[in-house]
């Protein structure tokens, strides 16, 4: 085997290597846990992210989709869940959760209600003046 033949089954064996590391990190390592503690929520959020690129989706398994979705992205929240020990928000189908950490959503019940009632005295047979 000459030198050229030598490098090019080095740099095989290296890229079968890198690729097998890189797809073993993905499938083995990670932890995959399907929704629990579905909830019906109805409302809209922002996606808020800093980083490079997007927020990666997943699906109600706890999988990564190839779908990402971008910063100040607005979309329609259906559901609530939690998805691998995290809070996550179904923003279409079943393979399109994005985490909570990564949106604005407010379902509201952390605002207080605020209500003014005014008892209006008036005699009886007159009008009132609005302006």
């Amino acid at each position: 085997m000459n030198n050229k033949e030598a490098a090019k089954l080095v740099a095989s064996a290296m890229g079968a290597a890198i690729l097998a590391g890189v797809i073993g990190s993905n499938n083995t390592n990670q932890k995959v846990e399907a929704a629990t503690n579905n909830q019906q929520v109805r409302g809209a959020l922002r996606v808020k992210y800093n980083g490079l690129g997007g927020v990666n989706l997943l699906d109600n398994n706890g999988h990564f989709q190839d779908k990402y979705v971008y910063n100040n992205s607005a979309f329609k929240v259906w559901e609530k869940a939690t998805i691998n020990d995290q809070t996550m928000y179904r923003i279409g189908t079943q393979k399109q959760w994005i985490p909570a950490q990564y949106t604005n959503w407010d379902d509201g019940s952390s605002r207080k209600q605020n209500v003014n009632a005014v008892t209006i005295k008036y005699v009886p047979g007159y009008g009132i003046n609005l302006w």
